[in-house]
């Protein structure tokens, strides 16, 4: 069952992988500090349209009881006869349904997660310039371990699981009756090899409600965060402001300042 594949694979996870990295400018960082909060993300928000793309997911082998479940649930004005009929006839063609779920319930669905993202390496220069103001921000490294039970106990969701993304040639996508969780699952992480480099691991959060936004917060214990690295070009200003923060929030944390791609004390 992919259920128990999942649950061992995110064991293995938090024993393989002691910290993970998040790339961010000066103004999300300090909030992040300040608040001890992540910004969760609506995933139909993300940039690459192909980021849990509503296309990875199969609905063509529908079974009958799947229908008439959806049938039951949004037929309310139809009687039993009329309900049957109706079954019969998006059994024969089902088409329209297909249609249904793929713009309506596949994007409910997609909008009813969250996702913040993390990486492996503190030293991808892509990354650095892309996330994190082109040098002029910094990289916290937290502790996976520490993280992940801590946003699970402090969190109100049901669902927060670690997600390894999968780098793929080509987006194929899986038959949702076959084994739904995989279908989800698979949705939420794998994205096109060209992203490869970026070494990415997601904790996704649900079911959210994203009350008018794309994003919420979620807290964590201070302790799961342990080096902070400065940009190579972050103005002096913002290093001092970030230094106390963290000086006055995170004792146990230790600054580095990167050089290079480097790491230096």
């Amino acid at each position: 069952m992919f259920k128990e594949e999942l649950r061992k694979e995110i064991e293995d996870t938090l024993k393989t992988v002691s910290k993970l990295y998040k790339y961010i400018d000066c103004a999300g960082g300090k909030q992040l500090l300040f608040n001890s909060n992540l910004l969760i993300k609506n995933p139909a928000k993300f940039e690459d349209p192909y980021d849990c793309y509503p296309g990875l997911i199969s609905l063509k082998n529908m079974p009958e009881s799947f229908i008439q479940n959806i049938i039951n649930k949004t037929s309310d004005n139809l009687d039993r006869v009329q309900k049957r009929k109706k079954i019969r006839e998006l059994k024969r063609s089902p088409s329209g349904l297909i249609e249904y779920l793929t713009n309506h319930y596949l994007p409910e669905q997609r909008n009813s997660k969250g996702i913040t993202c993390f990486t492996k390496d503190y030293t991808n220069s892509k990354m650095w310039s892309e996330y994190a103001d082109s040098d002029k921000g910094f990289c916290i490294a937290f502790n996976l371990k520490k993280l992940y039970h801590s946003l699970k106990d402090k969190s109100s969701y049901d669902e927060v699981v670690l997600l390894n993304v999968k780098y793929n040639k080509e987006l194929i996508p899986n038959d949702y009756f076959t084994d739904e969780l995989k279908a989800v699952i698979d949705w939420l992480r794998v994205k096109l090899d060209k992203w490869s480099d970026e070494q990415e691991i997601r904790i996704s959060f649900g079911p959210i409600e994203f009350k008018g936004t794309d994003h919420e917060f979620v807290s964590f214990d201070k302790d799961v965060i342990e080096e902070i690295y400065l940009g190579s070009k972050m103005d002096k200003s913002e290093e001092k402001e970030i230094t106390q923060i963290v000086a006055d929030h995170y004792k146990h944390a230790v600054i580095y300042k990167m050089e290079s791609n480097f790491k230096t004390e």
